[in-house]
């Protein structure tokens, strides 16, 4: 299909992975557009090519379409990600079919600000921490009315800085600045930090809080790996409710275990949900947070990623694609 042009035939769309989003959405929106539709939970990578082959419409949140699964996908005319990233996606291949590909935006600014907001603030008001010792009845015990265990810190007057300054690092960014911090927009690595920035290695000095808001890359793989680590600050705090292979997780469990750094909070890890062999998991490390890529998963975050998919598919019906993705 040209874009531009109407198409009001009978689609047939498939969706890949519908347990992804929760069991708790409703995909009616998108189950009652004009089309026949197929709905499944999950789907194995053997399964994507057999399950694809007679779709002119493809649903995917994290299942892999590779180049031969495109290629060999003949009706395959649209591609609608349910989510923001699209680095599971052979867009080259797309293209060089003519296969249009939109994602969604901004759907879960909210939510993963507010998320990311929730893990610093649990490592700096130890929350985790003295939870614990209260059900281990240690404040029952205290001969004063405070148990002060575990130091807190404020967030005010202090450096936060800011890697990957999108959509959601410019959000994270206004609400730590209203609780007083200074915040520090990293530049890229290796470049030269353009007005309004901090250089890389700037940033990683200076921050007493480092968190990371960027896609990740081939050039970013690992990018926070022990050369990085060492140069921040010890009591410094890392958060990433980003993409895990941004962090070398052994390098990390060194760093956190030996007090080159103070703490980090973890929402994502590089291979989810993690295998036995993850480092993170292998060892108690009491200044570690880690939640299970939940920070965009508001009801309402959901909500609104359901509604621009219909309006992508929508679009897509009518010949005019929003949302595009290029490759």
């Amino acid at each position: 299909m040209e874009r531009g042009t109407n198409r009001q035939l009978i689609m047939r769309g498939v969706i890949l992975d519908a347990k992804t989003l929760g069991s708790d959405i409703d995909l009616q929106p998108i189950t009652k557009l004009p089309g026949s539709w197929t709905v499944y939970e999950k789907t194995e990578t053997k399964k994507v090519a057999e399950r694809i082959s007679n779709a002119e419409i493809i649903l995917t949140n994290k299942v892999v379409l590779n180049a031969s699964d495109i290629r060999l996908a003949k009706k395959l005319k649209f591609i609608s990600v349910l989510a923001t990233g699209t680095d599971h996606i052979e867009l080259k291949e797309a293209s060089r079919k003519n296969i249009i590909v939109s994602n969604v935006r901004g759907w879960c600014t909210s939510s993963v600000t507010q998320h990311t907001l929730a893990l610093l603030l649990s490592l700096t008001n130890k929350v985790g921490q003295y939870s614990v010792d209260i059900s281990e009845g240690a404040w029952q015990k205290s001969d004063t009315f405070a148990y002060l265990k575990h130091p807190i810190e404020e967030i005010s007057g202090k450096k936060f800085g800011v890697i990957g300054y999108g959509e959601l690092g410019k959000s994270v960014s206004r609400i730590i600045e209203v609780l007083g911090a200074e915040i520090l927009i990293s530049e890229r690595k290796n470049k030269p930090a353009r007005p309004g920035r901090t250089s890389f290695e700037e940033t990683l000095a200076s921050s007493d809080f480092l968190s990371l808001h960027c896609p990740l890359t081939k050039e970013n793989f690992h990018m926070i790996d022990k050369n990085v680590l060492t140069k921040m600050q010890n009591h410094a705090l890392l958060i990433n409710t980003a993409r895990g292979g941004l962090i070398n997780s052994a390098d990390l469990v060194e760093a956190l275990s030996t007090g080159q750094i103070g703490g980090a909070g973890l929402d994502v890890l590089e291979t989810e949900p993690p295998g036995n062999s993850e480092p993170l998991l292998t060892k108690d490390i009491p200044n570690l947070i880690i939640s299970p890529h939940i920070a965009w998963s508001a009801l309402e975050s959901r909500q609104r990623l359901i509604q621009q998919t219909r309006e992508n598919i929508q679009n897509f019906i009518n010949g005019t694609p929003v949302r595009l993705v290029e490759g």
